[in-house]
This record gives structure tokens, C-alpha cells and sequence, in this order.
């Protein structure tokens, strides 16, 4: 090889090195936005578990009071007949 070809071959290795850096580099940024948002899916899970525990509880409490209404309702003799 003349010396020619093996410059030009050694400006294609780094060309070609320098687009692997820059690949790589990409790639590190898109695990870590990656990973940021796996964690933030994680907290919008747990949020959603607790809103559906609060809606169970109130659940609970309004099947509470609509018994307790119409026990004092049947109570004052204020039902429809």
C-alpha cells in the first residue's frame, strides 16, 4: 500500500471512530433518560395505587352514611311509601 491509500484509510478509521463516540454517547444519554422515566412510571404507579385505595375508602364511607340515612329516614317514617 502506498502511503497515500494508508492516509486515507487511516482518516476513514477515525472518521469512522469518532461516529462510534458519538453513537455511544447517544446511546448513554437514552439509558439515562430511559432509566428517568421507568423511575418516574414507578412513582405515577404508586400514585395511582394510593388514589385507588383513598376511593376505596370513601367507597366505604358513603356506603357508611347512605345506611346509617336510610336507617334514620326509616326511622322519622320519612321513606316513600
Amino acid at each position: 500500500m502506498t502511503d497515500e491509500t494508508v492516509h486515507i484509510l487511516m482518516e476513514y478509521m477515525r472518521r469512522f471512530n469518532a461516529r462510534m463516540d458519538e453513537f455511544f454517547s447517544e446511546q448513554r444519554d437514552m439509558k439515562l433518560r430511559l432509566s428517568s422515566i421507568k423511575h418516574k412510571m414507578v412513582n405515577v404507579h404508586s400514585d395511582l395505587t394510593g388514589m385507588h385505595g383513598d376511593v376505596a375508602r370513601i367507597d366505604l364511607r358513603l356506603h357508611h352514611i347512605d345506611t346509617r340515612l336510610a336507617r334514620i329516614e326509616k326511622r322519622l317514617d320519612l321513606t316513600p311509601a
